[in-house]
């Protein structure tokens, strides 16, 4: 894999976020987070080796989805009882369990990884499921300090995919400075849904959007919950 060394479109060195991967990923040594093999600059461009996995999550789930009826009132509201496609009841356990696993490694060591969706989860023919693309991974210290909420005309240029919008708590879209790993579990249930839906649960075209549709579901929250 080659990567352009610039930021946002400047040719100002490697990118912070490359160096952060690389250096998680060096120290994360885990069965479900993706192991990196070689990190080299080469002029305007660093090249990375990782380990190869067949499917990221979406593929996957199209590979095995099964034809299902909603037994849960959450499944009812969101799919109005219609059959849905997805994972089995196993399958999907299992793959949960995997993400999990992965995500209470990182965390035990300080890690949120804070971009989960199904691109940069990955999964083996065998089954074995890894957390990648750490890019946007944050070390959580104590005490906690501000995160500097991100501008949304920095995503556009850096061309970073904004789909990542759907996984996003509702606390980084009022651009929330101190948090922890409770954002990276906020994707968790968004990843369960889509795995249980065969589509993703909120679909925002942006911050504004997304919340309207996170509020549509599960209520506007009030002012005790949201202080």
């Amino acid at each position: 894999m080659f990567v352009d060394v610039t930021n946002a479109g400047y040719d100002d060195g490697v990118p912070t976020s490359i160096l952060r991967e690389v250096t998680n990923l060096k120290n994360l040594q885990n069965e479900h987070v993706l192991q990196i093999h070689m990190a080299e600059v080469h002029t305007n461009r660093v090249q990375m080796q990782f380990e190869h996995l067949d499917w990221n999550l979406k593929e996957f789930v199209k590979r095995n989805y099964v034809a299902v009826l909603p037994n849960s009132l959450f499944l009812r509201q969101v799919r109005n009882d219609k059959p849905i496609n997805g994972l089995s009841v196993d399958l999907t356990r299992n793959v949960i369990r995997q993400v999990l696993e992965g995500l209470a490694y990182c965390h035990s060591r300080g890690v949120m990884h804070r971009n989960l969706k199904p691109d940069n989860i990955l999964v083996s023919e065998n089954g074995k499921v890894k957390l990648s693309d750490f890019t946007m991974s944050r070390m959580v210290s104590v005490p906690h300090f501000e995160y500097t909420p991100e501008d949304p005309k920095e995503r556009e240029r850096s061309g970073r995919e904004a789909r990542r919008l759907w996984y996003r708590p509702p606390e980084l879209l009022f651009r929330k400075k101190m948090y922890s790993f409770e954002v990276d579990m906020w994707a968790v249930g968004c990843l369960l849904a889509e795995i249980c839906l065969a589509s993703t649960l909120f679909t925002g075209e942006h911050e504004i959007d997304q919340l309207l549709k996170i509020f549509s579901l599960t209520g506007t929250p009030s002012e005790e919950i949201y202080d």
